[in-house]
């Protein structure tokens, strides 16, 4: 059954007052706990520095993170630095999903940042990176319960405590409760084996795969702003920003930009190939195929394809049909990180609206009451193809899908190339090059059970080292897994030993 929906968001958004302390291990406790101090980074100032070892993936994630978006936007400096008194260390940990940052705000001395196999979105990363600068996740907001609700006995045990509330003694809410913020975590991070239901499900029903976003916003930029009074280095700032733009204090010259906005003033079309059209009382297709130049398993930097719809005077409204979706990956991602369509149909454009990255919006309708309506279609990893009608319309109609039936995550992958046999299957020539987990590539993937990676064969310190880690971290997630290994001999001998614990049935070889 569908059902319609309306949405005022009024209330302030979390910032952290204190520098919490806890240990990397506690990093799901310590969301709850908050230090007796305020720990800003002196001067606006974060060192930082990564591993000889971290992929080269990684360095790319992290500088355009951390260098080309927060630095570009804010007042916040990031300095490459081991040695400096207070820093932070970057670094691959494959024995965890995501991306965790082991303290909030400043907390002296050394701190880290743990980058997870599934830490490939620029969202996931900004998530970590604003942690260290002291915000906590938005859903720990002591607001958090009139836009959230939360089904405790679906909510992984280890993590439940995770999302009590920060109350105001604590806090302070600058910005309203945004779903789409990079601060706030997808249901399926907290969705484990025994999860019946969505653990975390929005009171605005439409918006539960905006949770767990993977493009960053201005709204995250601007909360930064605000936090650290970055305005303060732009004293002779004559800047008029539109559209719920934000003064960029780093260039104190242009504006942080909503999503679907360009220019100076946030005032013009973003130059990605879409274009200005006019509603008329007929029904029109609006076909929309955004361009990707990466995959699922390695995700890159974010390119859109944005469109404006005029509501002519005379109508009250411009109405909107989702008609189909179209692309290689059909899942329904928590967070829409890799792609995704966004109406843009509130008064407060930056906040974000309902995104959807699958067909499960099919025949659904919003009503626009804007006098021009902006979507954007957006992806880092694969092109896909949205394809809408509009019409100007005097009558107000909504008619949007409940949430999928939930499907909890489980060991037994839904793809049928995972599901072949409890096998680990070693090229007898390891020099051969490149292998990879489950072919085709991507057709399982982390979100469905099943992990896809590449690397290769570089000597027997980093197969042991590096790979074996991999491999643990796999067979412990995936379960009877159809595995392809670059390996040498004494890696074969540690997955024969590592097999006894029934992780996989049996090692053969293949060249």
């Amino acid at each position: 059954m569908r059902g319609s929906f309306g949405f005022s968001i009024s209330i302030l958004f979390l910032v952290t007052l204190f520098c919490a302390t806890a240990s990397s291990e506690d990093r799901f406790r310590e969301k709850r706990q908050a230090g007796t101090t305020l720990r800003k980074w002196a001067n606006n100032i974060v060192y930082y520095y990564w591993t000889e070892d971290f992929p080269q993936f990684n360095i790319d994630l992290v500088n355009r993170v951390l260098k080309d978006i927060i630095e570009q936007s804010t007042c916040i400096t990031f300095i490459f630095n081991s040695t400096a008194r207070n820093r932070v260390k970057i670094f691959q940990d494959l024995t965890i999903p995501y991306c965790e940052t082991s303290h909030y705000g400043c907390k002296g001395g050394e701190q880290t940042i743990r980058m997870g196999y599934d830490c490939k979105t620029d969202g996931q990363l900004m998530r970590a990176a604003m942690g260290c600068l002291a915000f906590y996740s938005m859903e720990t907001r002591y607001d958090r319960n009139t836009y959230l609700a939360v089904n405790s006995k679906s909510v992984d045990p280890s993590k439940l405590s995770s999302l009590n509330t920060i109350n105001s003694t604590y806090s302070t809410n600058p910005l309203p409760y945004n779903y789409g913020s990079c601060l706030h975590r997808g249901y399926d991070e907290y969705a484990y084996i025994g999860s019946t239901d969505y653990p975390i499900i929005s009171t605005a029903q439409e918006y539960y795969l905006t949770m767990g976003s993977g493009i960053i916003s201005s709204y995250d930029l601007n909360v930064i702003n605000k936090f650290y009074y970055c305005n303060s280095s732009c004293p002779n700032n004559q800047i008029v920003c539109q559209n719920s733009g934000h003064l960029n204090t780093r260039s104190c010259a242009s504006c942080n930009c909503p999503l679907s906005y360009a220019g100076t003033n946030c005032n013009t079309i973003p130059s990605d190939g879409g274009s200005q059209v006019t509603a008329t009382t007929s029904w029109q297709t609006l076909t929309i195929t955004v361009t990707g130049s990466a995959s699922i398993a390695s995700p890159g930097a974010y390119t859109t394809k944005t469109y404006w719809i005029v509501k002519p005077a005379m109508y009250n409204y411009v109405q909107i049909e989702y008609v189909s979706f179209n692309g290689s990956y059909t899942y329904c991602q928590p967070g829409c990180k890799y792609f995704g369509l966004e109406v843009k149909y509130k008064a407060d454009q930056e906040l974000t609206c309902p995104r959807v990255c699958c067909s499960a919006f099919d025949e659904s309708y919003i009503s626009s009451n804007l006098s021009i309506t902006r979507i954007v279609a957006y992806t880092s990893t694969i092109s896909v193809t949205f394809v809408l009608r509009y019409k100007a319309n005097s009558t107000w109609f909504v008619q949007t899908p409940p949430p999928e039936v939930f499907v909890p995550p489980t060991t037994t992958s839904p793809c049928g190339v995972c599901n072949t046999s409890g096998v680990a299957i070693v090229p007898n020539n390891p020099s051969a090059g490149i292998h990879e987990f489950d072919s085709p590539p991507m057709q399982c993937t982390n979100e469905q059970g099943c992990g896809t990676l590449t690397f290769s064969c570089s000597g027997i310190s980093a197969n042991i080292g590096v790979s074996y880690t991999i491999f643990q971290t796999f067979a412990r997630h995936c379960k009877s897994r159809l595995f392809s290994y670059p390996l040498n001999l004494k890696f074969i001998i540690a997955l024969i030993r590592y097999s006894e614990t029934s992780k996989i049935d049996k090692i053969i070889g293949q060249d």
